[in-house]
């Protein structure tokens, strides 16, 4: 599918999208749902209050992880990975910053979840806004750096030692130093290898630094060294694999200074946006488990079969793009497209036979919906919540008239539909993600004022050092413990 035929269904989405939402309101839609979610929640009460267990609440849980949790992080993620590469393209600097939502996708969701917004972001949000013709030979191969990336960074972040740097008060600046270098300098390193591989699958010599000078500095070392390395190696291990391994030492070397900065830049401000935006998912997704077991393994931890089977269905269209390209059609490319096919079939393999049972993804979805709703419905309750609700409907009624308008004009109506759209859409959906940041703030604020510590409750650091946590008066302890999580400090 080409742009113009995306812009095209684009446009139409979007306009759908508006008329259905007017309809929504317009046959009160929204107030039959309200009344069923309380018919839900009484069920729920049932349950947690000792009542008889039934399997129903979770037709009930499982939209509402799905809108309430998945949906909003992956769009702050893809929020912050375009606003990143914006501002650098804009500056012209040396980062590029469009995986900082990546990042943060990854520390909350872990690696499958970081890898799919990874490959939303570059495949589908990066390709729909290049200026340039061939978007897709130029955009499409560099996901594979954006999904080794969240992979990455969702296994060191299902690492106790990432809970325990969250979770020590009074981090001390080696504590910061190590979370830089590991998801920082290392993460570089991983991610340059990558790219390599996709240089060299591309034959694709390019600059790619934003910034000229400092990109032609970097290609002249690297014709440097490749000079100085490509006889040495061609006299120990032959002519063909001499030459490769000259370009893609030096190569890889120069990706990884390129990517340092970056990459490290992008893990702290996603590290920012998550403890100071969205504590409340920090808590629970990050914090709140103490199950030993349940940490055992990167790769299983509260994921099923799943997720990297979304992954794989996502990559596709990618996939088949690539290898019908006619530049893209080697063997070696082949190699290098079929990578994510691997690690999909191996995360298939591995969950099924090592990740969690159906009956704990379930309960571990259930106490979630229940912290949330405890937590947030005071909040969703007040007046200046519910704004945005009206907000929303009266800023979507007046966009459709205008595009319903716009023939009039005699302009190119999808493509400026489809811009339109884009912007409207977009600006609600980031006052949406700054009321959700908002509210979890406020709800757990108040709830430190007013909660009371858990007696006996024993967080992840304390049980890694043998030590029992002491009750504290209400006056001094985080009422986090009430939405099942022991206090921890803030940074």
């Amino acid at each position: 599918m080409d742009k113009d035929t995306f812009v095209f269904f684009g446009a139409i989405a979007g306009l759908i999208a508006g008329v259905l939402s007017i309809v929504d309101r317009a046959l009160s839609i929204r107030e039959k749902i309200a009344s069923s979610a309380k018919r839900a929640d009484g069920a729920i009460a049932q349950i947690t209050t000792g009542g008889i267990t039934s399997p129903r609440p979770f037709r009930v849980v499982l939209p509402f992880l799905l809108r309430e949790e998945i949906l909003v992080i992956v769009s702050a993620g893809l929020v912050l990975n375009y606003v990143g590469l914006a501002i650098a393209v804009r500056l012209k600097s040396l980062f590029y910053l469009d995986m900082t939502g990546t990042a943060l996708v990854s520390f909350l969701l872990g690696p499958w979840w970081g890898a799919i917004t990874g490959l939303v972001s570059n495949s589908f949000v990066n390709w729909a806004l290049y200026p340039e013709e061939n978007a897709y030979l130029i955009v499409f191969p560099w996901s594979l750096v954006n999904m080794t990336g969240g992979i990455f960074w969702g296994a060191l972040a299902r690492r106790a030692a990432f809970r325990r740097y969250l979770t020590t008060p009074d981090n001390s600046s080696l504590g910061d130093i190590s979370f830089l270098l590991m998801f920082g300098v290392v993460g570089a390193g991983v991610m340059a290898v990558t790219g390599t591989m996709v240089q060299g699958a591309i034959s694709d010599r390019t600059i790619l630094a934003l910034e000229p000078s400092v990109a032609n500095a970097i290609d002249r070392l690297l014709r440097s060294w490749y000079t100085a390395l490509q006889p040495i190696l061609t006299a120990i291990l032959g002519e063909h694999v001499g030459s490769a391994l000259a370009w893609a030492i030096p190569t890889c070397l120069e990706n990884w200074v390129r990517y340092i900065p970056d990459k490290t830049l992008s893990a702290a401000f996603a590290l920012a946006s998550l403890r100071y935006g969205f504590p409340l998912f920090e808590q629970q997704l990050i914090l709140r488990r103490t199950s030993e077991h349940e940490f055992s393994d990167v790769w299983s931890r509260g994921d099923n079969w799943s997720s990297p089977l979304l992954l794989g269905l996502i990559y596709l269209p990618s996939f088949l793009t690539l290898i019908s390209s006619a530049p893209y059609r080697s063997s070696a490319s082949w190699l290098v497209w079929c990578l994510p096919w691997m690690v999909v079939a191996g995360g298939l393999v591995h969950l099924a036979r090592h990740g969690l049972s159906s009956v704990d993804l379930q309960s571990s979805r259930l106490s979630r919906f229940e912290n949330y709703r405890r937590c947030l419905s005071p909040v969703e309750r007040e007046p200046t919540y519910a704004f945005f609700g009206r907000f929303k409907y009266a800023t979507i009624l007046a966009s459709t008239v205008f595009v319903l308008v716009l023939p009039l004009l005699e302009v190119d109506f999808y493509k400026v539909a489809f811009n339109f759209f884009c912007i409207v859409y977009g600006s609600l959906l980031t006052i949406h993600l700054v009321r959700i940041s908002v509210c979890q703030n406020v709800a757990l604020a108040r709830y430190s004022e007013v909660g009371s510590e858990r007696p006996g409750q024993v967080n992840d650091v304390q049980r890694h050092s043998g030590q029992q946590q002491t009750e504290l008066p209400a006056s001094q302890t985080g009422a986090t413990a009430d939405i099942g999580i022991p206090a921890v400090p803030r940074m």
